[in-house]
């Protein structure tokens, strides 16, 4: 069940070109390159992306020292943004282009003097919509039925990432809604802009989210007190799974056959799937240990580690002492050790103490204080008077703030 509303004009989006503050000088028009392009998957990182491309370790170094300059490669770099790369015969790097959206982008350039980025935007319209619906058999099935894309669902996941395990806590009933933009050139949708704000109601909790940009150029989604929801902590480190075994202080081992503690749980996933590091960390241990078969063991702030067992194999790069970012991909859902068929046996520890990784509470990342606080809540009053409308006041359409859509 599902109720999709336009709620606001289109609008135009003017274009025009920004200097960047490290462009050394005019481009030159590309030569003609060989384009390669890519699309950050769930799991990924910027760089593993570029690898994807072709970029040698020197290039990707070089790009990601740009990019930084624009945005946060940790925070900003989501699912369904897109990657281009051109290159010359001698497979020298002429330009890469991230696109977080169809009608924006940072282009990594190269001219006589070197590399320099250069912002791009193109004219297109913004529609504002808002969807709202009821889970009858997967929230998957929800987007699908009110006509929306793969892509807008997984930016709508990803926002409460660390609030909500869309594997397992999704129940029938459970309600969302979500105001979002749509992108339009000559009256053709060709993609998603942000959303701006999100609700999910369901058996785990209530949970709404804005989408906020700070004075120092930061955007992230804040609940209603001004905390990130992002936490530092990842709800699962599989983007799919099935949960076969929950943690227990007494449970039957399903191969030794006597009772003993399961301290983790186990997440079976399709032999391959890959696994992601929970938060940035470093690597304790990568390698055989008994039961666990092929396991990762990565150390975190605040005295925190977590362990990935039964693995298929470990991610390159992937060795003791090796600094990981949350969301970064350490291995693959094997059946190595002591187990029955493919899962992952993940597990938390603090203070030499296993916990339940289903039941730990994060402190978010980012607390606004002061007059970012204030901006923040200002902000937020108009966004809930568009996601709480009456029904009725759907068939008329809303003037749309420009501070609204600037942020």
């Amino acid at each position: 069940m599902f109720v999709l509303v336009l709620i606001a004009s289109v609008f135009a989006c003017q274009a025009k070109e920004v200097p960047s503050p490290d462009k050394p000088s005019p481009a030159r028009s590309e030569p003609q390159a060989l384009v390669k392009q890519t699309q950050i998957t769930p799991g990924d990182t910027l760089y593993q992306a570029l690898k994807r491309l072709g970029l040698s370790e020197r290039q990707r170094d070089l790009v990601v020292q740009k990019l930084s300059r624009h945005l946060d490669p940790r925070r900003d770099v989501l699912p369904g943004h897109r990657l281009k790369a051109g290159f010359d015969s001698q497979g020298q790097l002429l330009f890469c282009r991230y696109e977080p959206d169809p009608i924006e982008a940072l282009v990594v350039k190269r001219n006589g003097q070197g590399f320099y980025v250069e912002k791009e935007r193109i004219q297109a319209d913004r529609r504002l919509e808002r969807l709202q619906g009821q889970v009858t058999s997967s929230i998957y099935q929800l987007f699908k039925e009110a006509g929306e894309g793969r892509e807008l669902l997984m930016a709508f996941v990803e926002i409460f990432a660390s609030q909500i395990d869309f594997n397992l806590d999704v129940r029938t009933g459970d309600k969302i809604r979500l105001l979002y933009e749509k992108l339009y050139l000559n009256g053709r949708f060709v993609g998603y802009g942000r959303i701006l704000a999100a609700e999910y109601r369901g058996q785990i909790g209530f949970f709404r989210a804005y989408y906020f940009r700070t004075s120092q150029g930061k955007t992230g989604y804040f609940d209603s007190l001004g905390q990130e929801v992002r936490s530092s902590f990842l709800r699962s480190p599989l983007p799919y799974y099935r949960l076969t075994s929950r943690f227990s202080r007494a449970r039957l081992h399903p191969i030794l056959k006597v009772v003993r503690p399961h301290e983790g749980v186990d997440l079976a996933a399709p032999l391959g799937t890959p696994v992601m590091a929970v938060a940035d960390g470093r690597v304790k241990y990568a390698g055989w240990m008994r039961g666990y078969g092929r396991i990762v063991i990565l150390r975190h702030p605040g005295g925190y580690e977590t362990y990935y067992g039964h693995l298929l194999r470990f991610a390159r790069g992937i060795k003791k002492g090796v600094s990981v970012k949350r969301k970064q991909i350490i291995g693959y859902v094997g059946q190595s050790g002591l187990a029955t068929g493919p899962h992952l046996d993940y597990r938390v520890k603090k203070a030499g103490r296993f916990l339940n990784p289903l039941a730990l509470p994060f402190r978010p990342a980012i607390v606004l204080k002061g007059s970012e606080l204030e901006n923040f809540l200002r902000r937020k009053v108009y966004l809930d008077y568009l996601l709480n409308l009456d029904e009725p006041q759907f068939q008329r359409v809303i003037e749309t703030k420009n501070f609204l859509l600037s942020g």
